[in-house]
């Protein structure tokens, strides 16, 4: 979906609001439809961890586990990290990078990205352009790749993999389930899918220094032998065209990319419904767009509600997620619960990549606030025209 016609769709549901003030207010659950969509979470967590464990566009399947398995054991746990938080180490302006390479860490692997992981996972707020670059050279230092446009798709690929660990980890924390058993390594090896950017794209990544500093990749330079061998929609990946858009910053890997948006249709909204603010998302959630953006914007900014600002930081008791859903649950809102733990889920792992990549877009926060005010200078002009 283009931006314009992301633009047109919002802007008819909006219009129509105003006149009418019709808005889907949730769809009344059932066991069975609560059944359904945890089946639904549940099938999506175990796609991604298949997926991340196996080769993916120029990495290895060896490279990808290995940082998957150092990702998903790094989440709430490595001592190093949160020592380090806690005492606000390194202070502003030190290099991060370097900073985090030299303190103890509770290693799982011997990647030798494992150190750059860590970072990801357990310290969102250090990311910056240095430690975009420190990992371009951990790249070229241990790799025989010193093409620039490869080197970026493999760190934005690599980070992917990292954040849909994350993503699996904070979902299972919120719902209350056990993490499930990372699949186990191939044997043997298999290399990634393309040696190099051009094999999937006919252009240069892009990059928008206003908008960040990592690229994107518009999808109308994907190959079409690429599309077609691997079963990919290019409408679909359209949301790499706008480097507006946080989801964009995940493009230059369009296979790992693909997998990405697969887990943002069921933990968030399917592609079909990502400019529809007025209706219920896909056919399994209870919870309206209203609530699902507010436990959105409630996670990334950690200022809720129990739930989400637990899960946000797993180096702290996991009481406060305890009551939080077990209050969700004796209500009999586990759908809720389910739908705010998908939620919880994809941001975990969006907000890694837009850290990463520098995304400083604020379109998508300023359209939501003009939706607010239009909405609202509707809902006033029907009361005096009503009555």
């Amino acid at each position: 979906m283009g931006n314009v016609n992301v633009k047109l769709t919002v802007a008819g549901d909006v219009l129509r609001n105003v006149l009418t003030g019709h808005y889907e207010k949730g769809v009344a659950t059932s066991p069975e439809r609560t059944a359904q969509r945890r089946k639904n979470c549940l099938d999506a967590i175990h796609q991604v961890l298949h997926t991340v464990v196996g080769p993916g566009d120029l990495l290895s399947s060896d490279l990808r586990h290995d940082v998957a398995a150092e990702a998903y054991a790094a989440w709430g746990s490595c001592q190093g990290c949160f020592k380090a938080k806690a005492a606000m180490e390194p202070p502003p302006g030190a290099n991060f990078a370097a900073y985090n390479r030299d303190i103890d860490h509770d290693f799982t692997t011997q990647s030798p990205f494992r150190d750059l992981v860590h970072g990801l996972v357990n310290r969102q707020n250090k990311l910056s352009e240095e430690f975009f670059q420190a990992m371009l050279q951990r790249f070229k230092d241990v790799t025989d790749e010193v093409q620039e446009e490869d080197v970026q798709a493999m760190a934005v690929e690599l980070t992917t993999v990292v954040a849909l660990c994350v993503g699996v980890r904070a979902f299972c924390s919120a719902y209350g389930v056990k993490a499930p058993a990372l699949p186990q390594k191939m044997e043997p090896c298999k290399p990634g899918r393309f040696q190099h950017v051009s094999d999937y794209s006919n252009g240069q990544l892009q990059i928008e220094k206003s908008m960040g500093w990592g690229p994107y990749l518009p999808s109308q330079q994907l190959r079409p032998e690429a599309l077609e061998r691997f079963g990919l929609e290019r409408s679909e990946l359209s949301f790499g065209d706008n480097p507006r858009i946080p989801t964009s910053k995940a493009s230059a890997a369009p296979l790992t990319y693909w997998e990405f948006l697969k887990f943002r249709d069921v933990m968030y909204v399917p592609t079909a419904d990502v400019a529809r603010f007025m209706k219920v998302p896909g056919l399994d959630r209870t919870l309206n767009r209203g609530q699902l953006e507010v436990a959105a914007a409630e996670y990334t900014t950690a200022k809720i509600s129990a739930l989400a600002a637990a899960v946000a930081s797993p180096e702290k008791s996991q009481e406060p997620i305890r009551l939080a859903r077990e209050a969700l649950r004796e209500k009999g809102q586990e759908h809720a619960l389910l739908d705010v733990a998908g939620i919880i889920g994809f941001f975990a792992t969006i907000t890694i990549v837009v850290d990463f990549t520098g995304h400083k877009s604020e379109e998508f926060a300023q359209l939501l606030t003009r939706m607010a005010s239009i909405i609202d200078l509707g809902r006033r002009v029907r009361s005096r025209v009503l009555g």
